[in-house]
C-alpha cells in the first residue's frame, strides 16, 4: 500500500523527515513510501522544518502518526 505525507511550507525552507535531510523543493512537498506493511505504521514521526527569517534560523518541528496506506498533510 502507498502512504503520503504532504507537507506545506514556504518555498526556501529545508525539511526533514525522521531526522534526514529531503531534497524536495517548492510550497507543496509530498513524499511516499510502499514501505510501510498493511496494519503497520509510524507513530512520533518527526518532520522539522529550518528557515532563515529576518537573518535568524527559524525552526519548526511537529510529529505526526501515519498509518499504512494513509494520507495525510501538515502545514507550517
Amino acid at each position: 500500500v502507498e502512504t503520503s505525507l504532504t507537507v506545506r511550507v514556504p518555498a526556501e525552507a529545508k525539511v526533514y523527515l525522521a531526522g534526514n535531510a529531503t531534497t524536495a523543493a517548492g510550497e507543496v512537498r509530498v513524499f511516499k513510501t510502499t514501505g510501510l506493511s498493511t496494519g503497520k505504521g509510524w507513530n512520533g514521526y518527526k518532520v522539522r522544518v529550518e528557515m532563515e527569517r529576518d537573518g535568524q534560523l527559524v525552526t519548526e518541528e511537529k510529529v505526526v502518526d501515519l498509518a499504512a496506506g494513509e494520507t495525510k498533510e501538515i502545514s507550517f
